[in-house]
């Protein structure tokens, strides 16, 4: 009898408290870390959308050289250069007749135009997908 006693004792002093347990913590995983962006966009291939003076609507191609293509009203042009520095561009076409200075930010370009005559107009350009 005190073997079968014993034998109840051990089992409530083992098995009874790892039944009633409360259950471990589940493993604790950190979120992944954000993928950080470059400090600034490289505009080097890249496509964008802004408006002329006259509100026409207007593409521009960073060419990967250093060379500005743009359209509007059905016209292309290749006579035009661009130079990126950190978050600022710059951009000129037709041998500085028009000329812009803006701020990357993502698929944004903020900044304004200008020419020769004198005029001056904001216009942000949006970045566009690019063609196939």
């Amino acid at each position: 009898m005190r073997r079968i006693l014993s034998c109840w004792l051990l089992l409530l002093t083992t098995a009874l408290p790892a039944a009633l347990a409360i259950p471990a913590r589940p493993r604790y995983d950190p979120p992944p870390l954000p993928v950080t962006p470059p400090a600034y966009p490289d505009l080097r291939g890249t496509r964008w959308f802004g408006k002329t003076y006259e509100k026409a609507d207007m593409t521009l191609v960073f060419e990967p050289d250093g060379r500005l293509t743009w359209s509007h009203t059905n016209s292309s042009y290749t006579t035009g250069s661009w130079k990126q520095e950190g978050h600022s561009v710059y951009l000129e076409m037709n041998n500085k007749y028009c000329e812009f200075k803006g701020t990357v930010s993502y698929d944004m370009i903020q900044g304004g135009w200008w020419n020769v005559t004198g005029l001056r107009w904001p216009n942000p350009l949006q970045r566009l997908p690019l063609s196939k």
